[in-house]
């Protein structure tokens, strides 16, 4: 939530209407002391009218901010997650109102009214938040929309694709084989694959997760001044309020003064303490990283899938596109390295100073208005002292604590296992496929009786291949792309030229594959000098070691 100016546009007009202020004597450029408003665009909550009483309510607004105290219970709704992604995440591709020099009587009749009402209606008074979001409102929308359906919709999608996979494979398979007489007619089309990645999208989009979360726009109403100002001064309670803090990171991010305030406010409400998951960091960087992985594992879960059938026809088309993804899969890894150290590099230099806010920006006056408006940073000044005693004690705890706490989440290399998982499901879908081909061949012999055929020689191929996407689902690709992420942190340095950074990934991709087929050699001769049992012990132990080495968190 990065601007929660843009929510407060009346604030100080309900604190007008019970102080009885008169007017200023007339001056060019300005209104009434106290109920004028600031008209521009990306201005803060903080930064309203400025009058007579201005101070006493800049006070005000950082004693009941402090406090972290809910102004009647009404303050804390919530809005399910679904409701919040619905349209995907139309509600984040509209900014809060920013028509802040209008009238609440004058918003009713904008053309945005009835959708900020509608906004405001799915939201519901809860006991407890479970996510507050807290993002750049600057941030590429798609992103943050992309990583926020990771989050919330992805196992629903997993486990309901592989669902719909496993019972495409298992009416194929009884359909089918009735047909199967002979060795050819045991190549069926994979339906599994296709149906799991047709089923796979559509959950992820449409699921309707029921997590309560806050989301500034729709949880404070921004119709009725006097609500607006108290969910306004409930900000700290809410936060304390929530179970986790979800930070959608983006290089803009720690740069936003009230980013600052919700970091620090949360904080202050747990103690000072940041136990495991108690922020939840996700940078927007991970969404097209995952689409990436997502596209590439697919490409080769489809080139494995024709070379077992022995059908080369597509394989060189399959084959070429896989290479191209994985050099622009290696291209978007070494941007997202360069962002997570970005990450660590401003939290580790944060000045508050360098925080930027509006009113300074325009020297605390209203281009619009022509009038003084209040000083954000005064206001998180406020807070920040009295909850961490000092700017530079709060300097230090983002240095130290934030740093550490975020850089354990992040892990080595960034994206978490299960994210890395779900993006190898082609296999899983690969292997039903292989494993209903197999089933099909086999049932040749049990009609014919033979002991040994070319049906009974492709079933054990089948089921060995089949066990052995899982295999690869669970281990070897993970491991795969653990290892691209090594190197691509490794080159992520950013060339002058777009050629020679293309180049760069061009090499890195090619290191990446060399070292997993000298891996492939040396698991062969492995299994070559030793028994079989005995080196599938091994190259299992060595995968399963590998995998939990390099995503652990």
């Amino acid at each position: 939530m990065a601007h929660f100016h843009e929510l407060a546009d009346d604030v100080l007009e309900a604190d007008h209407g019970r102080s009885g202020c008169e007017e200023d004597p007339p001056r060019r450029g300005r209104s009434k002391s106290c109920s004028g408003r600031a008209g521009s665009k990306g201005m803060s909550y903080a930064s309203m009218a400025l009058g007579e009483h201005a101070m006493t309510c800049q006070t005000s607004l950082v004693t009941r901010l402090i406090a972290q105290e809910l102004r009647s219970p009404e303050m804390l709704r919530a809005i399910n997650a679904a409701a919040a992604l619905r349209g995907a995440g139309w509600m984040l591709r509209r900014r809060p109102v920013q028509n802040a020099g209008a009238r609440v009587e004058d918003c009713a009749e904008c053309s945005r009214s009835s959708q900020i009402a509608q906004d405001f209606e799915r939201s519901f008074v809860v006991t407890r938040i479970d996510h507050f979001w807290s993002h750049n409102w600057g941030a590429p929308v798609i992103q943050k929309v992309l990583v926020l359906l990771l989050q919330y919709n992805l196992l629903a999608a997993a486990l309901v694709s592989t669902a719909i996979a496993a019972l495409a494979a298992f009416i194929s398979s009884t359909i089918e084989r009735h047909h199967c007489h002979e060795i050819a007619s045991c190549m069926h089309f994979p339906w599994a694959m296709l149906l799991g990645q047709i089923g796979f999208f559509p959950v992820l989009l449409l699921w309707q997760s029921k997590e309560k979360i806050f989301l500034d726009k729709a949880c404070i109403s921004q119709m009725d001044a006097m609500q607006k100002k108290k969910g306004i001064e409930s900000i700290g309670a809410i936060l304390g309020l929530s179970r986790d803090l979800l930070v959608l990171w983006d290089p803009g991010y720690v740069k936003r003064l009230w980013c600052v305030f919700e970091l620090a406010a949360y904080v202050k409400a747990r103690g000072q303490r940041l136990d495991k998951g108690a922020i939840t960091i996700r940078p927007v960087s991970w969404g097209p990283m995952w689409m990436a992985l997502y596209i590439g594992n697919s490409l080769v879960a489809v080139w494995y899938f024709l070379t077992s059938f022995g059908s080369g026809k597509f394989s060189p088309l399959v084959g070429g596109l896989f290479l191209l993804c994985v050099v622009l899969s290696m291209h978007i890894m070494r941007s997202m390295q360069r962002l997570l150290t970005t990450l660590s590099e401003q939290l580790q230099a944060f000045s508050f100073a360098g925080a930027e806010c509006y009113c300074c920006s325009v020297r605390h006056v209203d281009p619009v208005m022509k009038q003084r408006i209040l000083c954000d940073r005064k206001v998180v000044l406020g807070c920040i002292v009295a909850w961490f005693g000092s700017v530079p004690d709060f300097e230090d705890f983002v240095h130290s604590g934030l740093y550490q706490h975020f850089k354990r989440q992040l892990g080595l290399h960034g994206l978490p296992y299960v994210w890395v998982l779900s993006a190898c499901l082609p296999y899983v879908w690969m292997g039903f496929d292989l494993f209903n081909s197999g089933y099909k061949a086999s049932q040749i012999d049990l009609k014919s009786g033979l002991e040994a055929s070319p049906g009974l020689m492709l079933s054990v191929k089948m089921f060995h291949d089949s066990l052995a996407a899982v295999t690869v689902c669970g281990t070897s690709a993970p491991l795969f792309i653990g290892l691209s992420l090594l190197v691509a942190r490794l080159t992520q340095r950013q060339q002058t030229k777009v050629i020679m950074d293309v180049a760069a990934s061009l090499v890195a991709s090619v290191a990446v594959v060399g070292a997993c087929l000298l891996l492939l050699f040396l698991s062969s001769e492995m299994r070559a000098q030793l028994p079989s049992w005995l080196a599938s012990l091994l190259k299992a132990t060595a995968l399963l070691t590998s995998t939990f080495v390099t995503f652990r968190a």
